[in-house]
């Protein structure tokens, strides 16, 4: 390779074919140009001095970072986004920011949960890597229209062997209605709450 130093202490490599081929900087940053066997550039891979290192697919627009942690961040022409972290976990963000589906790992187990997005609500279904229900849950998104700011609602939850219901009641959230399956002896007890007289248990 040869070997160019400008005015800035900035160093440039070139290959035998004088494309360049990578580029360190003064303040320790290092540039690397991936090219193809026609000598296309398709890929630039940029460190930066904490560690941050970013990949750049020329040809498909598409951006990969790696933080110091381990995190791993891939970011889609379309806007879309993908978070990997460390332990294996991943979050994915639609075009407009939202979350739309997560993988975490709990005492190595894996869990699936989907974010489905209607109006001002979101169902969040998440599932064991093996298909069986954990629980489903609708929110009310609040007025910013955002998943999991301070004025998310809970407007229902169930998982196996348990159903609770809420609604607005004298301008405030709250619960109507559980119905819960003891996983011993099979038997249904069931809560409605009207907020008027005392609760009405039927078992």
């Amino acid at each position: 390779l040869s070997r160019v130093v400008l005015a800035d202490d900035t160093i440039q490599y070139y290959r035998p074919d004088k494309l360049i081929s990578r580029v360190e900087k003064p303040d320790g940053s290092v540039d690397e140009y991936i090219y193809d066997t026609q000598a296309r550039l398709i890929q630039v891979k940029s460190t930066q001095p904490n560690g941050t290192i970013i990949w750049q697919n020329v040809l498909t627009g598409e951006i990969k970072t790696q933080q110091p942690d381990g995190t791993i961040v891939r970011q889609s022409t379309t806007g879309g986004m993908t978070v990997e972290l460390p332990d294996g976990s991943k979050q994915i963000f639609d075009p407009q920011g939202r979350l739309i589906k997560t993988e975490i790992f709990e005492n190595a187990v894996k869990t699936i949960a989907t974010y489905e997005y209607v109006g001002t609500q979101v169902t969040i279904t998440a599932r064991l890597e093996n298909g069986t229900l954990k629980f489903r849950e609708i929110r009310s998104l609040g007025d910013d229209m955002k998943y999991g700011t301070d004025d998310d609602v809970v407007l229902s939850y169930e998982a196996p062997g348990y159903t609770q219901t809420t609604a607005m009641v004298a301008g405030k959230i709250r619960v109507t209605h559980i119905e819960q399956v003891d996983s011993q002896t099979g038997i249904v007890t069931t809560i409605d709450y009207d907020y008027v007289t005392v609760p009405r248990q039927v078992t």
